[in-house]
């Protein structure tokens, strides 16, 4: 508690990320008891995640609640202003994309090859896992987190802080995946290999 009696703007982030938590966690049981086979069949995990995003919104809207602001406090009221500006950086991260891609191919390092497996539930699953994993990311290490700790720490060094942890957060992922990946590999076999999916949301 701060010397006016308010909760400081580290323990508001600290109960946030570990309420975004528990969300994923009680998402990942929901969807295990109540999720229809269809959902699961393609092997993307997408309905944790997208159950994991509206949990966390819900957190979101609980501390704003909690703490007397609305949603406009946030920045998140919609208008022409911000929906261009949602454009121009859509538009941006789509260019320098296909712009790394298409030097990745000149480089041989990137290819395309047709995908016999290939099916739309396929893409239409895989779809919606990334655009909610990358939902869920955004809620957590973006939005309220970010701006409550920029209260108390200043902007420059919330910013810094916040991309060191996501940073962190996605290494930690990288290298379970090549752990798992070597296992794989050295254990051929389907019914002894392990499960690499590991828990959502990730990229």
């Amino acid at each position: 508690m701060g010397r006016t009696g308010h909760v400081r703007s580290g323990w508001k982030v600290t109960g946030f990320l570990v309420l975004s938590l528990v969300s994923i966690m009680v998402a990942a049981v929901l969807t295990g008891m109540f999720a229809p086979a269809w959902a699961l069949q393609d092997g993307q995990p997408w309905p944790v995640v997208a159950v994991s995003a509206l949990l966390i919104a819900g957190v979101w809207a609980l501390c704003l609640r909690l703490e007397g602001r609305s949603w406009a406090d946030e920045g998140l009221v919609p208008d022409g202003r911000r929906l261009g500006q949602f454009v121009a950086g859509l538009a941006g991260g789509v260019a320098l994309v296909g712009g790394l891609a298409w030097l990745l191919m000149l480089g041989g390092v990137l290819y395309w090859q047709p995908n016999q497996s290939f099916t739309a539930p396929l893409m239409a699953s895989g779809t919606a896992y990334f655009v909610a994993a990358v939902l869920v990311e955004e809620l957590i290490f973006r939005g309220y987190a970010l701006r409550r700790l920029a209260e108390g720490i200043g902007a420059i060094k919330a910013v810094v802080l916040l991309a060191a942890i996501f940073g962190g957060y996605h290494l930690r992922r990288s290298s379970a995946a090549t752990t798992c990946s070597a296992s794989v590999r050295a254990r051929p076999s389907r019914a002894a290999a392990p499960n690499c999916s590991g828990p959502p949301p990730g990229r």
